[in-house]
């Protein structure tokens, strides 16, 4: 069982101004990537650096400072292997040193995966920006998933070892239905409050009201073959571990059946997986005829200097296909 929600943030002429200069890490990330595009795609890859970089500030607002990923065009450029802390600027230099000589002719994709521990919940970030969204779809996206810190998988611990820890806390602290579902709820609660924060922070960077709806529970496909195979699985294993797990044990070691379990907190069943990346980006021209949002910035005008604003919109799942306060830092600049 884990929890999901996702945060829109739809960005216009109106209330992008003052988003066409990165500064710090943002800039050297800019002074690679541009070399080889056209002055308009300069421009435009300018913007959406600017829209990354103040998701980042919200996010190191919330004390969220850990990057597991970042990605242009759907090429990896930084992938954490070895759990570093606050390794934003690691990735961006790594980046630099690999990519001095490379030549991008436009960026159509960014994104950035964070992680944070907070309390009693492991979250995860999916951050992506794109420069020509499908239609009806937001520019910016942020996919939160939020999983069971006191069941991932310690140093040196064995997969039968997790699994029997599992099912002891199970059999000691949520044996009935009354246990299990309030313990199902008090967590929802603490996660839907600390992604209220991260929005709220955003919000003051995007400035345009957010709105929720409500979270939907999920739980993971018990094929564990397919759900290992994912690319989601493979970076965060020792944290998802358990949701191979979870149902055998709800069965098992409780009074509580899967069907009433899923009944009564509202779960879904999907596999473990991030936002899908592929084919996000439709445009690969450079000839400026893309109906996307960066160009609405780019003719927008110069005037005004402060935040921009976005309208956030946010929904939640506990799993999906793919604290009461924030936790402490960013992942970059």
């Amino acid at each position: 069982m884990y929890f999901t929600q996702i945060i829109d943030v739809n960005l216009t002429p109106e209330n992008t101004q003052a988003l066409t200069q990165p500064s710090k890490i943002f800039n050297k990330m800019k002074a690679i990537v541009v070399g080889g595009m056209t002055p308009a795609e300069s421009k435009r890859a300018e913007v959406m650096l600017s829209v990354l970089q103040r998701i980042n500030r919200a996010f190191r607002a919330c004390h969220i400072e850990n990057m597991r990923r970042l990605s242009i065009n759907g090429e990896h450029i930084y992938i954490d292997h070895e759990g570093r802390d606050k390794d934003f600027q690691v990735g961006v230099e790594s980046f630099i040193n690999a990519h001095q000589n490379e030549e991008f002719k436009n960026i159509r994709h960014l994104e950035l995966i964070a992680e944070s521990t907070i309390k009693e919940l492991y979250f995860v970030f999916d951050i992506q920006v794109l420069k020509t969204p499908k239609p009806g779809r937001p520019p910016v996206t942020i996919n939160v998933l939020g999983f069971l810190s006191r069941f991932c998988l310690d140093a040196g611990e064995s997969e039968d070892a997790l699994s029997a820890r599992v099912a002891q806390h199970m059999r000691r602290h949520l044996k009935t239905k009354t246990k299990m579902n309030r313990f199902v709820k008090s967590h929802e609660t603490f996660f839907k409050q600390t992604v209220d924060k991260v929005s709220e922070q955003i919000n003051s960077y995007f400035p345009g009201g957010i709105s929720s709806y409500d979270p939907t529970r999920n739980v993971t496909n018990k094929n564990k073959s397919k759900s290992r195979g994912s690319d989601f699985y493979s970076h965060h294993q020792s944290n998802v571990l358990y949701l191979d797990m979870w149902m055998d044990h709800v069965e098992n070691c409780t009074d509580v059946s899967p069907d009433v379990f899923v009944s009564d907190n509202g779960i879904q069943y999907n596999e473990v997986c991030i936002a899908d990346t592929q084919n996000n980006s439709q445009d690969n021209s450079d000839t400026g005829s893309d109906n996307s949002w960066v160009r609405d910035v780019l003719t927008s005008g110069d005037s005004g200097s402060g935040h921009s604003s976005a309208s956030c919109s946010s929904s939640a799942s506990c799993g999906s296909s793919c604290g009461s306060s924030c936790g402490g830092g960013g992942c970059g600049s």
